[in-house]
């Protein structure tokens, strides 16, 4: 089982590495909208490029961390382009991982509840969902599946009320009318080919309007903690707003978790929310990251280790 100081928390990233970054990830947002799925049928484009950046800002925040701690995950090997539905996140110690993060709640600067107290989550919400999909081989190459937990806190939370998030996305009327034309011509479906040039995309966002295309509010830190295998799948069980067995819920007291009336799923009085079916196991029941990479404990570039 995973101890509280196994957490990595990386929080070291220079101010314009991070930009950069991030900047990379709101692109790829930007590029691939037309092509993703809107599963939660978000009206807003700059609301849905938000959700997409967001989601690969945590994997690329990983990626640095580990280049500079000398472990190497393959990105490339499970890269797909813009106009491709997204395979598996990485290779790494001849496995394929996927990178489950979740964003968190809370006011100030220290999370005021255990890390190892957050919940894992894989959605489960249908039968080939995401859960029943775990042991499915993305590469004949690789052993074995890992999911990895990691979170960022995405805004404060004041008196139960979220505020501001962490990424402001920026578009014109020019723009957004031209991002909404290709969602109606694409539709959120993957393409048998490259639909049209990245160069050619970006000279018509540029005529359009005016760039950066987002602005930070703040730069979270990325929070590593632990993983699961098929060793650990037995441990998993269904949580969500509209199951009835309360699985887990008694956990930690008061109730490890909530059901809000309207429709949510709330763990660690409101620190992390879902509105979907998810198989869950709490993160301190897992294997940490950490124990699979001992020399981390002695030095380590843009992240520390939780203390206690």
């Amino acid at each position: 089982m995973m101890l509280e100081n196994e957490v990595i928390i990386v929080d070291g990233i220079p101010p314009r590495t991070y930009d950069a970054v991030m900047g990379s990830c709101v692109k790829y947002a930007l590029i691939s909208l037309p092509f993703t799925i809107d599963r939660m049928r978000i009206s807003s484009l700059r609301q849905r490029v938000r959700n997409i950046a967001k989601g690969k800002i945590a994997e690329a925040l990983f990626d640095l961390f580990c280049r500079r701690n000398s472990i190497y995950p393959d990105f490339k090997k499970s890269h797909t382009p813009f106009w491709k539905v997204d395979r598996k996140d990485f290779v790494l110690m001849r496995g394929a991982w996927d990178l489950k993060n979740n964003f968190i709640y809370y006011s100030g600067d220290s999370f005021p509840h255990k890390y190892i107290d957050l919940p894992a989550l894989i959605p489960n919400r249908y039968q080939g969902d995401q859960w029943s999909k775990r042991n499915k081989k993305p590469f004949s190459e690789t052993l074995v599946n890992f999911q990895l937990f990691t979170f960022l806190k995405n805004a404060d939370l004041v008196r139960g009320k979220r505020q501001k998030e962490f990424i402001s996305i920026h578009l014109s009327k020019a723009q957004n009318d031209f991002l909404s034309k290709l969602c109606q011509k694409y539709r959120g479906k993957s393409q048998p080919s490259m639909p049209f040039t990245s160069n050619g995309f970006w000279k018509q966002m540029r005529n359009r309007g005016s760039q950066p295309y987002f602005t930070l509010n703040s730069r979270p830190h990325l929070i590593i903690t632990g993983y699961a295998t098929k060793y650990q799948w037995k441990g998993f069980r269904n949580t969500g707003p509209k199951d009835a067995d309360n699985c887990w819920q008694e956990y930690i007291q008061p109730k490890w978790y909530e059901k809000s009336y309207r429709g949510s799923c709330n763990f660690l009085n409101n620190s992390l929310q879902t509105r979907i079916t998810n198989a869950t196991l709490p993160i301190g029941m897992l294997p940490s990251f950490l124990s699979l990479f001992p020399h981390l404990t002695n030095a380590m570039v843009y992240g520390r280790m939780k203390t206690i």
